[in-house]
């Protein structure tokens, strides 16, 4: 009997954060056998904000591809119904302007045909007696947040349940054989592997080598009595309503960290940039880290490795793993799958003088 007639299952998949968990929402919906590890190297998703954004609000520019982007958005209504919970909301993010001439650059871009469908030509007043703007705010559109962190313990659950999810936490490359027929990995036959480990990747004997750098992000989580706000509010920061009288603020972005642990001057800044936005008394509850995995052209890698037809990968989502995560986890089924080509621009193949 060859490899190729003992296959057991179509799919071995390496991280559970955004990256791990789209692709394996396209496994179930396509109707493929796989198993998750989990991965001991903690993910940036769990301590993400979830917030899905358009727009690079600092710049008023489309972010790349945001149209094609959400419309891959189904994979998170099908989590919705698979998970029996709900978990993305359609807030409005309004956005503080500083000054007029802000106002007249946000009605400039409203008026371009990228960002049309994303910033309403309508001003938003600030009547609220406890944020701070003066020329009152501009409202992106079809944005909003997914509360990742649940959905990654509730689909968790779910593999587990459904005997999807393997027992241990630390995937053992010297334990992995791979030919052009199979991978096996402790005994067991897949057709494919796919590594979507974030900054684990630094342990992947196969990947390792690709320019993905860890940026450091940092949130506060504060409450207060006082603001009462249902919407997100963004000026040097985001401000994400959690509920009970709690609060998000975030993100820093320091490409020098490498590590998660919390740091006071992160926490410095983020207070201070708090404090320019409201005028209310808060209570710091908690604060938290992660490594976002980044790539220097600021496209993330998803593809087929060069010399090894069987192992696959999604990688490099940055902060914008909320947005691009489901049409990147499409992209890259298609290719396994279909055969259809990946854009070049996004393709592991632009790396393939390293390998």
């Amino acid at each position: 009997m060859t490899l190729s007639n003992r296959h057991t299952e179509d799919y071995l998949v390496i991280g559970l954060g955004i990256a791990g968990l789209l692709f394996c929402e396209q496994l179930i919906k396509n109707g493929n056998s796989f198993t998750v590890i989990d991965g001991s190297y903690p993910s940036a998703s769990k301590v993400a904000g979830g917030l899905f954004n358009p727009v690079v609000l600092k710049r008023f520019r489309a972010v790349w591809k945001a149209r094609e982007a959400l419309s891959a958005f189904g994979a998170y209504s099908r989590l919705e119904k698979l998970l029996e919970f709900k978990c993305i909301h359609s807030d409005p993010i309004y956005r503080r302007l500083s000054s007029p001439s802000e106002r007249n650059k946000w009605i400039t871009a409203a008026d371009e045909s990228e960002l049309e469908p994303f910033l309403s030509e309508q001003f938003k007043p600030n009547t609220h007696p406890y944020l701070k703007a003066d020329f009152g705010f501009g409202e992106v559109l079809q944005g909003g947040r997914v509360e990742i962190k649940d959905v990654i313990s509730a689909f968790k659950d779910y593999l587990m349940a459904k005997s999807h999810l393997a027992p241990m936490d630390h995937f053992d490359y010297t334990q992995l054989t791979v030919s052009s027929e199979a991978i096996i990995y402790k005994g067991k036959t897949y057709k494919n592997l796919v590594c979507a480990e974030g900054m684990g990747i630094a342990n992947n004997p196969f990947f390792n080598q690709l320019p993905i750098q860890p940026n450091k992000g940092e949130y506060l989580k504060i409450k207060t009595r006082d603001l009462k706000l249902e919407a997100i509010y963004k000026s040097d920061i985001f401000l994400i309503p959690l509920g009970q009288d709690e609060y998000l603020v975030g993100a820093t972005y320091n490409r020098f960290g490498q590590d998660t642990t919390n740091t006071i001057e992160a926490r410095k800044i983020l207070e201070d940039k708090l404090k320019a936005l409201i005028a209310c008394p808060f209570e710091i509850v908690g604060q938290q880290a992660g490594l976002r995995p980044t790539v220097p052209d600021r496209r993330p890698i998803v593809g087929t490795h060069p010399h090894f037809s069987r192992i696959h990968l999604i990688n490099g989502l940055g902060s914008r793993g909320i947005l691009h995560g489901p049409m990147l986890a499409e992209i890259l089924y298609n290719s396994i799958e279909h055969q259809k080509n990946i854009p070049v621009e996004m393709s592991v193949e632009r790396y393939n003088a390293l390998f």
